[in-house]
């Protein structure tokens, strides 16, 4: 059985793939994982050594700062590198002027609150929020377990309603297919959430191997939606659905998105 080791000794890692090494140690009880930046292993345990030492002694340790903008720059590089969408659209536009230049060690939960309470002076959503804290979240989560910052602050969501109300009458449904009318992959995204009401992250996400017009049906893997459960459904139940989506894959290969703007790159945002 192989022994464990003890907090005090720290570590040495570095992920698959990954050139560069990093160090874990524990600062009260608390494991504190930092990036070295180095591709020598004794270097790196030089570092950690000085670590341990300081720990031992109640002496400050000062790791580099990072702010909230890094943490976004090292999200694009992790998702890119793993086949990933990122959300920029929610970055760009509500979180990156409140939160790019602010030091990751420096957010409370006072500034949570108070980003909160600006967002909702704008009529923006619970849900929209918490979309929104949710990205900020893992950029810190991922920022922590990758190294590049030494702790994840806590960021609690808020409760949400999920019922669903405001149900679109037939005419408004016209009043959507007319303005959706230029764009093949709107006037998809209309047909498809009126006849299956899909979530809109369900239908942007949608790829063309879940699309299996031999069988006719369409597929969403387990995990891809809000329940984690798989779902399939028939592509027979609105004929005018099937003829959008046959236009809408045709000369696309299985990996890649079904709605998709006449550039070619995936919609992001139906506003």
């Amino acid at each position: 059985m192989k022994a464990r080791r003890m907090q005090g000794l720290g570590s040495v890692f570095r992920h698959r793939g990954c050139r560069r090494w990093q160090i874990q140690y524990y600062v009260d009880g608390k494991p504190v994982r930092e990036a070295t930046g180095l591709t020598s292993r004794v270097e790196a345990q030089k570092i950690l050594t000085d670590r341990l030492n300081a720990v031992a002694h109640g002496q400050p340790i000062t790791v580099r700062p990072v702010r909230v903008g890094e943490l976004y720059d090292h999200l694009l590089k992790h998702n890119t590198s793993n086949g990933k969408s990122t959300d920029s659209a929610r970055w760009t536009l509500h979180l990156q002027p409140y939160w790019g230049n602010v030091l990751a060690s420096r957010i409370t939960s006072a500034m949570v609150l108070d980003y909160r309470n600006r967002r909702a002076e704008k009529n923006a959503a619970v849900a929209t929020i918490n979309r929104e804290l949710a990205l900020l979240r893992h950029m810190l989560k991922l920022g922590h377990q990758d190294g590049v910052i030494a702790a994840a602050p806590h960021i609690k969501l808020a409760p949400e309603n999920n019922t669903r109300e405001g149900f679109v009458s037939d005419a408004k449904l016209d009043e959507l297919r007319r303005a959706a009318a230029k764009e093949l992959w709107l006037r998809t995204f209309v047909e498809l959430a009126c006849v299956y009401g899909w979530r809109r992250g369900e239908l942007l996400g949608l790829r063309v191997a879940q699309v299996d017009f031999a069988a006719n049906v369409i597929r969403l893997a387990v995990g891809s939606t809000k329940n984690k459960k798989g779902r399939e459904v028939p592509l027979d139940a609105w004929p005018a659905a099937r003829v959008l989506l046959e236009e809408c894959c045709d000369g696309k290969k299985p990996d890649q998105y079904v709605l998709t703007r006449p550039d070619g790159t995936p919609a992001r945002d139906v506003r």
